[in-house]
């Protein structure tokens, strides 16, 4: 499944009519992104372009604003040959209990039975599995620190993603994450406190 499928403004307002969300232009000085609704909360994809020395980069990410119940931080990611090395130097991470899963993808966190248990639902694996590249983290939003408990799941990719199954199957992932983060206690299962985009007339 690769990454690069039909032109980017109709793939992504052909996954905004199927997820009953909203396609949102972003002029000359934001991306244009996506707002989808699941139960309280909100996921965003967008497109944002950061300068680098003689260029630009370009690079899709998606993130769901949500209230942390409990303080749990995680970051999981594809084994490389240099991840592979870390480990070797004493880069700790999370192991589930599923060898294929575990020797794939590095997992990093700071509660371990907490993320065990939400990586041991099939249905996220499998999701993961499907993203041809991953880098899927819980961090703070932006303006806010750990303890405010105001949090975001956070993808991002190099590129622009315009394969509408490899986007679907992003859209599941986050839905069932923050699904699962509610049922092992470490969500709240409400809105959060922080509106992303509250900047725009």
């Amino acid at each position: 499944m690769g990454l690069i499928g039909p032109d980017r403004k109709e793939a992504w307002e052909q996954l905004a009519k199927e997820f009953q969300g909203d396609m949102i232009e972003g002029g000359s000085w934001k991306g244009d992104r996506i707002e989808v609704h699941h139960g309280l909360w909100t996921l965003y994809l967008e497109t944002d372009t950061v300068p680098t020395g003689d260029a630009n980069i370009t690079y899709t990410r998606m993130r769901a604003p949500f209230t942390s119940k409990d303080g749990m931080v995680f970051k999981i990611f594809k084994s490389s040959i240099f991840s592979n090395v870390g480990r070797l130097l004493g880069m700790q991470d999370i192991h589930i209990g599923y060898d294929s899963f575990d020797d794939d993808f590095i997992i990093k966190g700071n509660n371990e039975q907490q993320i065990t248990q939400l990586f041991e639902n099939p249905i996220i694996r499998d999701l993961i599995t499907l993203q041809p590249q991953l880098s899927l983290e819980i961090t703070s939003t932006e303006g806010t620190d750990d303890t405010d408990g105001q949090n975001e799941l956070y993808f991002s990719f190099n590129g622009v993603i315009t394969d509408i199954e490899t986007l679907k199957d992003l859209f599941d992932l986050f839905m069932e994450v923050l699904d699962e983060m509610v049922r092992i206690g470490s969500a709240y299962n409400k809105a959060p406190e922080i509106d992303l985009y509250t900047d725009e007339a």
